[in-house]
């Protein structure tokens, strides 16, 4: 079953680096979604996928926040409004 997720995350200061490898991995578990920048201290994922990939999918980024010391402050599901058109962009 495919399921959506919104998420917000807040650092101090966002790396470029960051976004290759988080769309790697979301290459690899067949995510598709978005990483959009709020603002210099926000960003904004969006993210669909069958149950078991998307829960590895958090995982990784739960664990991936946490080494950069950045807070995942609100995730919510969501209804998919938008067609990802089966990739995970960062923008």
């Amino acid at each position: 079953m495919k399921r959506c997720l919104k998420m917000i995350i807040n650092t101090d200061q966002w790396d470029s680096d960051w976004g290759p490898q988080i769309q790697k991995q979301a290459k690899k578990l067949e995510i598709e979604g978005l990483m959009q920048a709020i603002d210099i201290h926000q960003m904004r994922v969006m993210i669909c996928g069958e149950d078991h990939n998307l829960d590895d999918f958090v995982d990784y980024l739960y664990d991936f926040f946490s080494k950069i010391e950045a807070d995942i402050t609100d995730l919510e599901p969501f209804i998919k409004e938008r067609d990802f058109r089966g990739i995970f962009r960062v923008i």
